[in-house]
């Protein structure tokens, strides 16, 4: 499984408030064929009976003939911290006795845990793509930082011949921008130009 700071699959929703994350996580719950069962400001837990040789294999391991058939229920727990969302799974499969006691496992194999990881990453790129982030349209004064592995100048705004590339950790002062391009310099002399967020991609 892949290691995590809680030990259970989770995963940081970034732009996003718990509400946001709450719909999500019940959209995906609906769209799985899953039913909510249990839901409050801080928690969504999605229920959906087993199928097959997983209902058969879970009614050996925790009732009998009489007890109903077994679900299986994940815990989402959010935590809000600024603009994002921390969320982390508890997965288990629980069936109830002829008597009324509910018996229930954790779901702690690895393919279990994977699966659910790989679903809230999914659901959070699902979700990031929908609500990106901002664009900063530059103006004179900024400073750049360069967070692109590389990126080049040119000798005009447009077309043009290179200047030079400028590299991860280099910062850049604005001078001026054209549509889309930014006049920049590295050493106080603004000669050079570059497409604006090419640098910071």
């Amino acid at each position: 499984m892949t290691e995590t700071p809680s030990g259970h699959p989770e995963v940081t929703f970034e732009r996003a408030t718990l509400t946001d994350v709450q719909n999500a996580l019940i959209a995906r719950c609906s769209q799985i064929g899953g039913m909510v069962s249990e839901q409050n400001t801080n928690t969504v837990t999605c229920s959906g009976q087993l199928q097959g040789q997983q209902a058969v294999m879970a009614q050996l391991l925790l009732g009998n003939s009489y007890s109903t058939t077994p679900v299986r229920k994940v815990r989402f727990v959010m935590d809000a911290n600024g603009d994002s969302v921390h969320v982390v799974a508890f997965d288990w499969v629980e069936t109830t006795m002829a008597m009324g006691q509910v018996h229930s496992a954790e779901m702690s194999s690895n393919n279990s845990r994977n699966a659910l990881q790989e679903s809230l990453d999914r659901l959070k790129g699902k979700f990031e793509d929908a609500h990106p982030k901002p664009k900063h349209e530059t103006v004179a004064g900024d400073v750049i930082h360069v967070t692109a592995y590389m990126c080049s100048s040119y000798d005009q705004a447009g077309a043009g011949n290179r200047v030079k590339h400028y590299q991860k950790g280099d910062s850049l002062t604005v001078y001026a921008r054209n549509t889309i391009y930014d006049r920049i310099s590295a050493n106080g002399a603004p000669q050079e130009w570059i497409v604006d967020g090419s640098c910071t991609q």
